[in-house]
């Protein structure tokens, strides 16, 4: 599952963000999920592209086929994920 979050300012230019925001959202929005998820900060890396994105944050968490939550599967471990702890 990937949660992207983006900032914009009012002409609707997206903007810098500090991290403390949008990982305040992500942590709702898996919420509802297992307490002990780990959930990816991916940063401000398109999820689709791979490339730089300004004023976007990717975070993603992985589950296996029974949607019990996992760690980066091994083919992803070139791309950067970073741990930002479970939800506890």
């Amino acid at each position: 599952m990937t949660v992207t979050v983006t900032s914009c300012d009012t002409s609707g230019a997206r903007r810098h963000v500090d991290l403390a925001e949008p990982e305040a959202w992500v942590r709702a929005v898996f919420a509802e999920f297992d307490d002990d998820q780990r959930i990816y900060l991916l940063g401000s890396i398109g999820p689709d592209t791979g490339r730089s994105e300004r004023g976007l944050v990717a975070y993603r968490a992985y589950f296996d086929e029974d949607a019990t939550p996992i760690g980066v599967p091994t083919q992803l471990v070139r791309t950067p994920h970073y741990w930002i702890g479970t939800l506890r």
